[in-house]
């Protein structure tokens, strides 16, 4: 069939320079569309994602498992992240596993941003609960490291304002 309209092109158009350029066309043509939608849908992912992620927070804050709060946020969100996250609970209903959920988040979505989140995520999935009051503690560790900065009067990220 292919080969029919081809060659059909070809006797009408009655050389193959044309044909040739309209067949190099349609053939990169979608590839190209497709390359320009997925950047786009990505960039707007993470244009959403602060967003969701301090709802996440709040939600886990007030006592909600970490399933639980992206169920709400994903509520309450606009597409293309609230389809992400519906699709993470459609994999969680069919029996993956959350770790595994996640992994294929980032598969779908391979930016820096997804996959800190989904670090962030692992490690709330993975912390007990009596436990996480340590996150909110003061951060020693961090504090200790700057020390050395505070001390020679170095410009800090909050200092140069």
């Amino acid at each position: 069939m292919a080969s029919a309209s081809f060659a059909a092109v070809r006797l009408l158009a009655g050389s193959l320079i044309p044909v040739d350029i309209v067949t190099v066309i349609t053939g990169f043509a979608p590839r190209l569309v497709f390359g320009w939608l997925r950047r786009r849908r990505i960039e707007r992912i993470e244009q959403q994602l602060p967003d969701a992620l301090l709802m996440i927070a709040g939600a886990a804050k007030a006592g909600l498992s970490l399933v639980s709060a992206v169920r709400q946020v994903s509520a309450e969100l606009a597409p293309p992240l609230v389809q992400e996250f519906r699709l993470m609970q459609h994999e969680q209903r069919l029996g993956v596993s959350l770790d595994d959920t996640l992994e294929n988040l980032t598969h779908r979505i391979p930016v820096q941003s997804v996959s800190l989140m989904v670090s962030a995520m692992r490690i709330a999935a993975a912390v007990p609960e009596q436990d996480r009051a340590w996150f909110d503690a003061p951060p020693w560790g961090y504090r200790l490291l700057w020390w050395p900065v505070q001390w020679l009067g170095l410009p800090t990220p909050r200092t140069r304002r």
